[in-house]
């Protein structure tokens, strides 16, 4: 039981580091992409620290947001992996048999599997301060 616990710690710990860099990506990109044009050129350029920015943004507004979501992301990574191989598994058989696999798909929520977690939410987050 203290195996799995650290194992599961460990794995938490490197989805938080993931989603914080995830999250620092989006920051530095929504500002230098969203920084307003004056006659071609760019005013407001983000000054060299904006990634000092981005981790403070995030260590003082999102920091909740992040862990809940490394969370969620290591709590259902073995589910994802399990659904996504029976998502392969089921579109090989129906074309092994000539059938149409969006049929069994719109019965089954494998589809809907394959979305949840993915990375735009950070991209969201960053730019309109939504929860994850």
């Amino acid at each position: 039981l203290y195996l799995a616990y650290v194992v599961f710690m460990g794995l938490w710990l490197v989805e938080i580091t993931h989603n914080g860099t995830q999250y620092v990506l989006a920051y530095v990109t929504e500002r230098w992409y969203f920084t307003p044009f004056v006659e071609d050129v760019k005013i407001d350029i983000p000054h060299p620290c904006i990634v000092l920015e981005a981790i403070f943004n995030m260590f003082r507004y999102h920091l909740g947001s992040v862990v809940l979501s490394a969370f969620l992301k290591t709590l259902f990574r073995v589910p994802k992996i399990i659904s996504f191989t029976l998502y392969l598994v089921g579109c090989c058989d129906h074309r092994r048999k000539g059938r149409d696999p969006e049929e069994k798909l719109n019965k089954c929520s494998c589809r809907l599997l394959m979305k949840l977690l993915r990375k735009e939410g950070y991209m969201d987050m960053a730019i309109t301060s939504s929860e994850y």
